[in-house]
């Protein structure tokens, strides 16, 4: 499976239209596309920080759907009065659990290509034993890129207050990728999640 993540710096007054749009249309005109498999929206509300991933069966749907993705990302920067989005493309490298909740924590790992296998297992180990543990836990996304040397880990839980209870294990857990042998640095965010199907 495949996945395409585009962040978008938003204005904060601006949110809800951007949310009203990605379920009312973008997320109908994905869902007719051959290969989708299901999609995210996060927002940080306070930033007007949006986030949306979308899930694809195979490379060839997810290229497939690339025009189509971009012409709607160009409604969605305009109502939000945004910047141009980053877009990036991952590899699931696993999931686990059910894949929602109301709220997630998006850890980003970057500058990892030499150590992409000692990252993926210190993940299952010793990051998602300790995720799994965690009061509201519900479910974790993976995602690589072994080209670029990135990976996205998105967890996701019952509540913003689930994360805020978990923030000082998941700094812990961040801190002990580099004592594990993981190159490359860190950084997580917690977001809403405003839509999923």
């Amino acid at each position: 499976m495949y996945a395409r993540v585009a962040t978008v710096q938003g204005q904060t007054d601006r949110l809800e239209e951007g949310i009203r749009t990605f379920r009312e249309q973008i997320v109908p005109a994905a869902q007719q596309r051959a290969g989708f498999a299901g999609g995210y929206l996060l927002v940080d509300r306070p930033s007007g920080k949006a986030l949306s991933i979308s899930l694809w069966d195979s490379e060839e749907a997810l290229r497939q759907s690339e025009q189509t993705a971009d012409q709607q990302r160009g409604q969605v920067i305009q109502q939000l009065g945004a910047s141009e989005p980053a877009v990036e493309r991952y590899q699931v490298a696993f999931t686990e659990g059910e894949l929602k909740g109301q709220a997630a924590r998006v850890t980003t790992g970057e500058g990892m290509a030499e150590s992409m296998e000692t990252g993926l297992r210190y993940v299952r180990e010793q990051v998602l034993p300790a995720v799994k543990a965690a009061p509201g836990f519900r479910g974790m996304l993976h995602l690589v890129n072994p080209q670029a040397g990135k990976v996205l880990g998105v967890a996701f839980v019952d509540s913003l207050e689930a994360l805020r209870q978990s923030s000082a294990n998941a700094e812990q857990l961040r801190a002990g990728a580099a004592r594990a042998g993981v190159g490359g640095t860190r950084s997580a965010i917690d977001y809403e999640v405003a839509m999923h199907t």
